[in-house]
């Protein structure tokens, strides 16, 4: 772009009532990614807006210099777009009276007012602007150069038309643009907004510094707002509130600001009643400034209130809601807007009969128009104090000043300020014990004139300001498990504090009595809750000097020392933001010499981090758990314990009961019934129930008649293992997470888990004889375990008969302690090509007969053909279960 179309069009203060939009910082780093391409001139000045708008910078002022379009921004101070003046000054375009100016002079054209329509917007590189049929006309105006067009309700755009009328825009938001939405509190309808009013009567003799109103003056003042706005990190500080009805009538006079929130804690339900909590989360509120209206605009006003808004008259005790009343919005800016849910209601301002030094308890002091009742005040030396009304009376103080004895003034070094309300006081006269302090008069104006005073008599703390910061602790419990007793404790070094102290050192050393040392837990970081006082039993803390063992004078204190007991906890828990608050006292222990606070949290791991399973055992995260034990009383015992590397031993473990492990008949079955536990420690041991019970304990159902399984054999079941403090210690965790683990296992047999297959090949081949038969031995035949370790089906234990190749075989023919009995069938009821199957057993080489191995004997039909046919091999394990598997035999023809 050639410089000499930098020519500038500042279009100022378009106030467009609109529903509020929120542009991202991505749409502005788009636009402005645009322009620079084009600007050559200009690349740093648009890199700098960029990096603003990057970093959530915002526009609180635009406007047109000898420098050329300045954009003031809330955080980062100016940033000017030039011009290029010496060929072309620009024009001011602007919208004044509801008529459009150019360079100050009127252009006789009149936009229509449209709450959803812009006034003025530039098409084709001329200006439009919107005519009385709502439709946009030409003003024949052109557009060129650099144009900003905006409002701090809108945010503005920066447009740049090159010499070809080709333009890019750059939005860049102002506060208010920033606002989406505006959530009044819930109580809003009920208890509306409060218009305050009192008739000024100019008192004859005031030495105030405010300027009086003239008399019969009208002084309003009003309630607050509550409300939430969207998003929640938007500046509603630096935007004006307004209140319109649903006809887009706006009360005159009625301008509100924003206060953030700013309390250290969380709200609780109980008193959140709508709203969002604490500053940074869109919690605000609107308060209004005293504003003076003349006897005749104040009867306007008064009219307006009335016809406009309908407002409620307070002092009128017939009228008990605000059922009539106009419904009103709260807008920012005009822009975002509220529900239309606030009523308006107006009062006689009352007296101000009392005020109280902000943020101190206890410090009402009744006004009296001569001779008021002393109230007594303790202050801190150097610390700035406010006086303000009490709440109830809040906006009726039109002014005060403060008067005080000029001796007094010298020897406590006490300054204020009228105008803020403020006073300090410097100096302690003396340093060893207590001054006897002075009287302070507080004298004020209320909005009606009315003149009385109050009258505090200012003692002084012994406490010192002690500006000092400690890093926030974090103490790991489980160093109370470790043989190192130095581990026990943490240390706060004094060096910080006597540092913070400075030359207030001597003053400090004077003053305390180390003896009378209090220290306390709070969970607020103000201290204002109620403490839990420790110091002695659980947590032990001493002063001592730089060996941390030494009891500590003034002279070389160096460390309070915290010891942790492992046992008390002094009711604390764990991940628990706490504040540990030493107080320092005087040498009789009655007054405050000053304090410390540091946050302070313990932490400890998780239950679920002292579980450590053995991977050897686990199979996608689950535990197969096969039986092990071959004694008869315990033999499908299953012990938790063997799985786990580490574990906590003092964890409640139980089977979990919530979550559905499988269904029969619509009905749920969960682990607790599957199985049970012999203990509840991870010294117990897991066995199925013969008899499984659904979720309600009912509904049993019985082992597999065939196969001897149990309902809840092989299926994956939860185990739950709790505690509510750390391993062994009182520690108690404060999060549930951290309270509990789970695992899972399956109980499955060895045997079952198997199969029973040919040595080679797919299939035994075997030769027919009806008569004498074919012997199938271990050569041909084997099982394999769930591990793929063999085992022998056929015989292979030295017996003196054989077995009965029945289901109820007692001869215990088998070698391997895990199979209990094997028998064989053929397949299927019409096989006709086997005839019979029989077991022999192994038997040992005596005087009389031969060695005999072991073997399965199939008599099978001479066939005249090959035949493939199959077995069924039925191998009844130590624990009781059945696996039945079919092996292929082929008969050989003859």
């Amino acid at each position: 772009m050639n410089k000499k179309f930098l020519s500038a069009i500042l279009f100022g203060a378009l106030m467009v009532t609109s529903t509020g939009t929120f542009v991202s910082c991505k749409d502005y780093d788009d636009d402005i990614d645009n322009l620079q391409g084009q600007i050559t001139a200009n690349a740093d000045a648009i890199k700098s807006l960029q990096e603003l708008v990057n970093g959530g910078d915002y526009v609180t002022g635009v406007e047109k210099t000898d420098a050329g379009i300045v954009f003031t921004f809330s955080k980062s101070g100016s940033k000017t777009i030039t011009l290029d003046t010496a060929e072309d000054h620009g024009q001011v375009f602007e919208l004044k009276n509801g008529e459009i100016y150019v360079d100050g002079k009127a252009t006789g054209i009149k936009p229509a007012a449209d709450a959803e329509k812009a006034p003025v917007k530039a098409v084709d590189g001329v200006w439009e602007f919107l005519n009385a049929n709502g439709e946009y006309q030409s003003t024949g105006i052109p557009v060129s150069g650099v144009t900003v067009v905006g409002s701090q309700a809108d945010g503005f755009t920066l447009t740049i038309v090159d010499k070809d009328g080709k333009s890019t825009e750059v939005k860049v938001p102002s506060a208010a643009s920033l606002i989406t939405s505006i959530v009044l509190k819930n109580d809003a309808s009920t208890n509306g907004f409060v218009i305050s009013k009192a008739t000024f009567t100019k008192p004859s003799k005031w030495a105030g510094k405010k300027e009086l109103p003239a008399d019969k003056s009208v002084v309003y003042s009003s309630s607050t707002i509550d409300i939430r706005v969207n998003p929640v990190d938007a500046p509603a500080t630096e935007a004006k509130y307004y209140l319109t009805n649903t006809k887009n009538q706006t009360l005159s006079n009625i301008a509100l600001d924003a206060e953030a929130e700013s309390a250290d804690d969380a709200i609780t339900i109980g008193g959140i009643n709508g709203r969002a909590a604490n500053t940074g989360n869109g919690l605000f509120t609107l308060s209004m400034k005293q504003y003076i209206l003349s006897k005749d605009d104040a009867k306007a006003f008064d009219k307006e209130l009335t016809d406009n808004a309908k407002a409620r008259d307070m002092d009128n005790t017939s009228v008990t809601n605000f059922n009539d009343c106009v419904a009103f919005a709260v807008n920012a800016n005009n822009k975002a807007r509220s529900a239309y849910n606030l009523p308006i209601g107006t009062k006689v301002a009352a007296d101000l009969t009392k005020i109280q030094v902000k943020d101190m308890a206890s410090s009402e002091a009744t006004l009296a128009a001569s001779n008021p009742t002393k109230k007594e005040i303790t202050v801190v030396v150097g610390k700035t104090y406010t006086i303000k009304e009490i709440a109830d009376e809040a906006g009726l103080m039109y002014d005060m000043y403060f008067s005080l004895a000029e001796v007094d003034k010298k020897t406590y070094g006490v300054t204020y300020d009228d105008l803020t309300h403020t006073f300090t006081v410097a100096n302690n006269p003396d340093v060893s014990t207590a001054a006897t302090g002075f009287d302070l008069t507080i004298n004020t104006l209320s909005t009606k004139g009315q003149v009385k005073k109050a009258v505090y008599t200012v003692k002084l703390s012994s406490a010192i300001e002690t500006p000092s910061t400690y890093e926030a602790i974090t103490y790991d419990v489980a160093k109370l498990k470790d043989t190192d007793a130095s581990n026990d404790a943490f240390t706060l070094d004094m060096d910080i504090m006597k540092t913070a102290l400075g030359d207030k050192w001597a003053q400090w050393a004077n003053t305390v009595g180390l003896d009378k040392t209090a220290c306390a837990i709070y969970t607020k970081a103000d201290c204002s809750d109620t403490p839990k006082q420790v110091g002695v039993t659980g947590l032990k803390i001493t002063l001592t000097a730089s060996d941390k063992t030494t009891p500590a004078t003034v002279n070389n204190l160096k460390y309070i020392v915290v010891k942790v007991d492992k046992a008390n906890a002094d009711d604390l828990k764990l991940d628990k933001q706490y504040y540990l608050k030493v107080t320092f006292k005087d040498k009789v222990g009655t007054a405050e010499v000053n304090n410390i606070v540091v946050p302070v949290t313990f932490t400890a791991p998780s239950v679920a981090s002292q579980f450590e399973l053995k991977p050897g055992y686990v199979v996608d995260g689950t535990i197969n758990a096969y039986y092990y034990d071959l004694t008869e009383d315990t033999k499908k015992n299953i012990a938790l314990s063997r799985y786990f590397a580490k574990s906590d031993a003092n964890a409640v473990v139980a089977l979990d009961t919530e979550k559905e492990v499988k269904a029969k008949d619509n009905h749920s079955y969960r682990s607790g019934g599957l199985a049970t536990l012999s203990e509840a420690t991870m010294a117990g041991n897991v066995t199925l129930n013969a008899s499984a019970t659904d979720k309600d304990g009912g509904n049993a159902v019985a082992p597999d008649a065939t196969t001897g399984k149990e309902f809840g054999y092989g299926e994956t079941l939860t185990v739950k293992a709790t505690n509510d403090k750390y391993s062994d210690t009182g520690w108690t965790y404060s999060t549930d997470s951290k309270k509990a683990y789970s695992f899972t296992i399956k109980i499955m047999s060895p045997i079952m888990e198997g199969t029973v297959k040919p040595v080679e090949g797919s299939t035994i081949k075997i030769s027919a004889n009806s008569t004498k038969g074919f012997d199938i031995t271990k050569a041909m035949i084997t099982g394999v375990d769930y591990n793929k370790n063999p085992y022998n089906v056929v015989p292979d234990k030295d017996v003196t008969s054989d077995p009965t190749n029945q289901v109820d075989n007692t001869v215990k023919a088998w070698d391997n302690e895990q199979i209990a009995n094997v028998y064989v069938t053929k397949k299927g009821d019409d096989n006709t090509y086997i005839k019979d199957i029989t077991l022999i057993g192994q038997k040992a080489k005596t005087a009389d007969a031969a060695a005999v191995a072991g073997a399965i004997n199939v008599k099978a039909d001479p066939l005249p053909n090959e035949q493939e046919t199959a077995i069924i091999v039925n191998v009844k394990d130590a624990w009781g279960y059945t696996i039945s598997e079919e092996v292929s035999v082929t008969i050989l023809k003859n």
